[in-house]
């Protein structure tokens, strides 16, 4: 998808640029999917993009005019349907109440991409850009707690990557509690690290806590 909207915004003169939030053996098979005169393509497998622009999960974005100036986001930003996906009650009870978090999902795709055309075409005119004072009130706080768990999750990376994968758990266990809805820290962790096993919690475990708005939050478009 976004290899197609690469293509259609070219001609008005915007560009498209992609962060795999993954490692590069993860990411690599959807990125060579990618034309060689496509979007570019980075990872950030430090997750460094999080604490810099915000983003709490995947999918998300940011809108930068010309200037470098965020317009827009950062915010969730699906780009296709979603998909409803059924429940029975045969299911586990875990696996349908996991769906049923997944089913109630915020998601404004359509609405979310008809938004990004419009403001690709209109540029600052469009009713969907920002002030950068309504950028920075429309984002999430950074206050202490969240700029501590951004540190203890760094040097939980540079443990893991120098073989101290024991010892980066603890670091990563700390960032998760002062920053629990900092979800793209918690899915990048438990996959690199053990599974959510080894943080004494489960995917449903943590829905119970935080909710499904929490995992996607939910976009404003009409204001």
């Amino acid at each position: 998808m976004w290899q197609a909207l690469h293509d259609e915004f070219a001609e008005h003169g915007v560009d498209v640029v992609t962060v795999a939030l993954d490692t590069p053996a993860s990411a690599t098979p959807w990125l060579e999917a990618l034309r060689p005169d496509g979007p570019v393509a980075l990872i950030d497998e430090a997750l460094l993009t999080v604490d810099a622009l915000g983003w709490v999960n995947v999918p998300s974005t940011v809108w930068f005019d010309e200037r470098g100036t965020i317009l827009r986001g950062p915010e969730i930003s699906f780009v296709k349907p979603k998909v409803h996906i059924p429940t029975t009650d045969s299911m586990p009870p875990e696996q349908r109440e996991a769906l049923d978090y997944v089913n109630a999902f915020p998601h404004r795709g359509d609405a979310w991409l008809d938004a990004l055309r419009d403001w690709v075409v209109q540029g600052p005119a469009s009713r969907f850009a920002r002030t950068p004072d309504e950028v920075v009130r429309r984002s999430r706080s950074y206050g202490i707690d969240t700029a501590t768990a951004a540190a203890h999750h760094a040097l939980a990376e540079h443990l893991r990557l120098h073989g101290h994968g024991d010892d980066a758990v603890a670091h990563q266990q700390h960032a998760h509690r002062l920053d629990p809805e900092q979800w793209n820290r918690k899915r990048h962790t438990w996959a690199i690290n053990g599974g959510t096993e080894r943080f004494a919690t489960s995917f449903v475990q943590e829905m119970r806590s935080f909710g499904p708005q929490s995992f996607y939050p939910p976009v404003d478009l009409d204001a």
